[in-house]
C-alpha cells in the first residue's frame, strides 16, 4: 500500500520519538537493519467471532509474518517490525521492468505473495495514458516474481492497493484498488480486483486524487489520502466507497513517495524524508494517548509500497 504523489514537501508531525520515549524529532531513532531472516513464523489470524489466534480455516495463512512488508525504490522487498522499528532486507525483486517503468504500490495476501503495481510513463509523450501492470512475487523468495495478465482500461493503471477480510468473521480477504487520478483533482475511485480472474469491479467514486490503501483482519479498509495540504486518514465502506470516518493528519503529508499500513491497532506511515523514508506512527486506537509520533527518523531505503497481510495483528501487541 503506497504510491507517488505530486507533493514534494516533507512531513512534520507534532510529536516525535520512539514508542513511549518522548524524544523530539531530531532524536528519533535511526533505522535498525537486520540481514538475518530468522524463522518466518506465521502469526495471528482472525477466527470465529472476530477473535485473533489460529491460522486454519478456508483461507489459511501461508508464509506470511506478523509485521509490515515494504517495497523500496531500489526494487527490493523489505520487512519492518513495528515493535522494534527494525528493518530487514528480504531481497531484490526478480521481475523485469521496462526502462520507463517504476513500482508504485504493494499489497500482501494471506498466501505469501506480494502484489505489485507497476506504472509506465511514455517519456516521449507525457500526455499519453499511463500504462499499468500487476506483478506478483513470493515474500519468502522475492526473486520468484511474475507479471500477471492484468490489463487496465483507461483507469486503474496507477493505484494504491490493500487487502481486507470480507468481514470480522470471515478469514478470506479481497484486494481493493484506489485509482490515483491527479487530474482533475479529487477524482479518485475505489475498485475490487478478483485474484483469480484479475477482473476489476467498481466499488464507487472517491474524493481524493491520490491515496493509498491498507486493510485489516477484522474487515476494515483505510486510505492515506492527499487532503490538498495535510493528509487525511479515511475509513471506507468496502461495498459503497462511502466514507465511514475521516481523521485529519495535521502536519503530515503524503510527499512524493509514500506508503502506509495498519498494524497492531495503529497506522504506520512511510513518507519521503529526503531520499530515505521517515516512519510516523498514529496511535489510532488511542491506547497510548493518541497522536502522531516519528518512530524512525531515517529508514535504510526509500519506500513506495507497504503491505500487511490480513493474518497480522490488528490489536495492540506490546
Amino acid at each position: 500500500m503506497s504510491g507517488e504523489s505530486g507533493d514534494q514537501s516533507s512531513d512534520d508531525p507534532v510529536d516525535s520519538g520512539g514508542r513511549g520515549s518522548g524524544e523530539d524529532e531530531g532524536s528519533a531513532p535511526d533505522s535498525g537493519v537486520s540481514t538475518d531472516s530468522g524463522a518466518p513464523g506465521i502469526k495471528l489470524d482472525v477466527a470465529a467471532g472476530g477473535e485473533q489466534g489460529g491460522d486454519g480455516g478456508e483461507c489459511a495463512c501461508v508464509d506470511v509474518r506478523d509485521g509490515i512488508y515494504l517495497l523500496a525504490t531500489s526494487r527490493e522487498l523489505w520487512f519492518y517490525d513495528p515493535l522494534t522499528s527494525a528493518f530487514e532486507l528480504l531481497g531484490p525483486l526478480g521481475c523485469t521492468l521496462a526502462e520507463e517503468a517504476t513500482y508504485n504500490s504493494m499489497a500482501i495476501d494471506r498466501d505469501g505473495s506480494a502484489w505489485l503495481n507497476v506504472m509506465t510513463l511514455n517519456l516521449m509523450d507525457l500526455a499519453a495514458p499511463i500504462g499499468g501492470e500487476v506483478h506478483r512475487a513470493r515474500v519468502l523468495d522475492p526473486a520468484d516474481c511474475e507479471k500477471t495478465a492484468y490489463s487496465p482500461d483507461s483507469d486503474f493503471a496507477k493505484f494504491g492497493m490493500g487487502f481486507a477480510t470480507k468481514s470480522p468473521n470471515d478469514n478470506c480477504d479481497e484486494l481493493y484498488l484506489y485509482n490515483q487520478a491527479l487530474f482533475p483533482p479529487g477524482t479518485g475511485a475505489l475498485g475490487r480486483l478478483d485474484q483469480q480472474s484479475l477482473q476489476l469491479s467498481d466499488v464507487g467514486a472517491a474524493n481524493y486524487g491520490v491515496a493509498e490503501l491498507t486493510g485489516t483482519g477484522e474487515g476494515r479498509l483505510f486510505a492515506f489520502a492527499d487532503g490538498m495540504g495535510s493528509a487525511v486518514l479515511v475509513e471506507y465502506d468496502k461495498e459503497t466507497a462511502a466514507e465511514i470516518s475521516t481523521t485529519p493528519l495535521t502536519g503530515l503529508s503524503t510527499t512524493s513517495n509514500f506508503a502506509f499500513a495498519a498494524w497492531g491497532g495503529d497506522m504506520h506511515f512511510f513518507t519521503d524524508g529526503g531520499g530515505k523514508s521517515k516512519v510516523t506512527r498514529l496511535d489510532f486506537d488511542g491506547n497510548e494517548g493518541g497522536g502522531l509520533t516519528v518512530t524512525v527518523a531515517q529508514a535504510p531505503a526509500l519506500f513506495v509500497g507497504a503491505g500487511v497481510s490480513t493474518c497480522a495483528s490488528f490489536t495492540p501487541q506490546g
